[in-house]
């Protein structure tokens, strides 16, 4: 039972360690975005700026990839007339798919163009919109820009080294949970076992114990028997002619021709005649007396009395 429990031990411990490990695997994975930097530019917005220029003072840091400026990508330009302003957006992504976003703004230098016209900024064409509408358009546009490179990929690959570190830390809960339940049914028939085995004991225990009692009351049997006949051996003994006598109102049975025998170990006749004993009756009224008769020897032992039925008529 001791080695069953250590070898599930040991499995258990290796399953959590297992888990663990995918855990601090998850746990140590790239998830910081990076960090845009925008350093002083002197730059005043023109509709006819390529993305390289709108990149001109932009830098990128990870921590772990270090400088990452040539992962800059300019997202999306969105241009307000009323403010004469052009805030433009930029995004980066490190080598595991963090992505950072920020923005800055420039003063804008837009040429008068009639309605309807478009100009090109920052590889997206515009159109001439008014004050009102310029949210508008923006949003419209802002399916059309440019995709950060890596970004989906990343999110994917957190999400799936995250999934994996529940899926091992859900198989270690499984596994511990099926091996304990294994543990506990082991348990159970090795407490059944027990059980039978200790109820087996008891009878074989009570078995025994029948046995000695009956070898100790045989004993106890032997020497009473044994006691018995030594005591018979020691006593004296009465014999009658006859079990029942008839006589006068006022007269005493005669004993001489009622004792057979007196016999004693030790003593006579005559002395064992002498201490004859009977039990008592009226002999002066009539009615039928059931008596004993006894007689002792020298040494004070009684011999066993003896029935007799005395009738006084």
């Amino acid at each position: 039972m001791r080695t069953g429990r250590i070898i599930t031990l040991i499995l258990l411990a290796g399953s959590l360690a297992l888990a663990a490990f995918g855990i601090v695997l998850y746990l140590r994975a790239d998830r910081k975005a990076p960090q845009i930097i925008f350093t002083n530019a002197d730059l005043r917005y023109s509709s006819s700026m390529s993305d390289e220029e709108l990149l001109v003072g932009v830098t990128a840091q990870d921590d772990r990839d270090g400088d990452i400026t040539e992962r800059v990508v300019v997202e999306k330009v969105v241009y307000s007339d009323g403010e004469g302003k052009v805030v433009v957006y930029y995004a980066a992504s490190d080598a595991a798919g963090n992505v950072a976003k920020s923005s800055r703004q420039f003063d804008a230098e837009r040429e008068q163009e009639g309605p309807g016209s478009q100009r090109h900024v920052a590889g997206v064409f515009i159109e001439d919109i008014t004050e009102t509408t310029i949210g508008e358009a923006a949003d419209d546009r802002v399916e059309d820009t440019q995709e950060i490179p890596g970004e989906a990929e990343g999110e994917d690959e957190s999400d799936e080294a995250q999934q994996a570190a529940e899926e091992a830390a859900r198989l270690a809960a499984e596994e511990e949970e099926r091996r304990a339940e294994e543990e506990a049914q082991r348990e159970a028939a090795e407490r059944e076992a027990a059980e039978r085995e200790a109820e087996q004991q008891r009878a074989r225990e009570e078995e025994r114990e029948r046995a000695r009692a009956e070898e100790e009351a045989e004993r106890q049997r032997a020497e009473d028997a044994a006691q018995k006949a030594e005591e018979d051996a020691e006593k004296p003994h009465i014999t009658l002619k006859k079990n029942s006598v008839t006589v006068p109102v006022g007269y005493a049975p005669a004993w001489v021709d009622i004792i057979g025998s007196l016999t004693d170990n030790k003593d006579g006749y005559e002395k064992l005649f002498q201490n004859l004993s009977v039990s008592k009756f009226d002999k002066n009224k009539a009615g039928t007396y059931n008596v004993t008769i006894t007689t002792t020897d020298s040494d004070k032992n009684v011999s066993d009395p003896v029935p007799l039925t005395i009738i006084v008529k």
